[in-house]
């Protein structure tokens, strides 16, 4: 954020290690450059653009930049965002439908129905949890 209003940022020389560095020119706008960056942490990639630009003579910034892995993480081993959204949502359900379940108990225990043998109950799938049929 300091770069962009306008604020020298010095940054100290530090070790990385480059595994690898794939550069190719843009097939429809030979100004835009593309590069795949194999890197310790710690690489600063907006750095190592201006630089290569500056070394080429030239200026340039870094239009976009994607990560695609950290560590053993890897994007290609991430969840699609729908079937994220839609694992979220049902976990959500289950939730919703869990403490539902724990008040109907809580409301069983505090006498708020018949006994046990009484039609308004039924059984909850976990053993020995009676749940009231009534007020839901």
């Amino acid at each position: 954020e300091l770069a962009r209003a306008g604020v020298t940022v010095e940054r100290p020389a530090r070790p990385v290690t480059i595994t690898r560095f794939d550069v190719h020119r843009d097939a429809s706008d030979p100004q835009l450059v593309h590069f795949y960056v194999g890197c310790t942490k710690g690489t600063y990639i907006r750095t190592l653009a201006h630089d290569l630009a500056t070394s080429l003579g030239s200026t340039g910034h870094l239009v976009a930049l994607r990560r695609e892995a950290i560590g053993e993480a890897h994007v290609d081993k991430a969840w699609d965002v729908k079937v994220l959204t839609d694992q979220l949502f049902a976990a959500i359900r289950w939730v919703q439908a869990s403490w539902r379940n724990v008040i109907l108990v809580v409301h069983a225990v505090m006498g708020g129905g018949g006994g046990c043998c009484d039609s308004s109950w039924f059984v909850h799938p976990v053993p020995g949890v009676y749940l009231p049929l009534k007020n839901q």
